[in-house]
């Protein structure tokens, strides 16, 4: 499982690949509720134990463009929500 700092890294990017790959900019998300949104998804993310799921997931994707999120993905609803606010 590595130290904490690798958890806490692989799960960022995770994250940021997450929302890039699904068309929402994670960094928009840090003007959203004053910053609470994209803490709100950290903390998500951080506590979501489908971290294996979640990478074999992005990996899988590759280039082909916007997808939805899987179902697995705690953030689902913050990306669609996002997507609809154009954030």
């Amino acid at each position: 499982m590595g130290n904490l700092a690798d958890r806490i890294g692989a799960k960022a990017r995770n994250m940021s690949e997450m929302f890039e790959r699904c068309g929402v900019a994670p960094a928009a998300l840090v003007m959203d509720r004053l910053g609470f949104t994209l803490a709100a998804a950290a903390r998500s993310c951080m506590l979501c134990p489908a971290e294996k799921e979640c990478r074999l997931w992005l990996d899988l994707q590759g280039n082909r463009g916007r997808a939805d999120p899987p179902s697995f993905c705690p953030n689902a609803g913050r990306i669609h929500r996002a997507r609809e606010l154009a954030l």
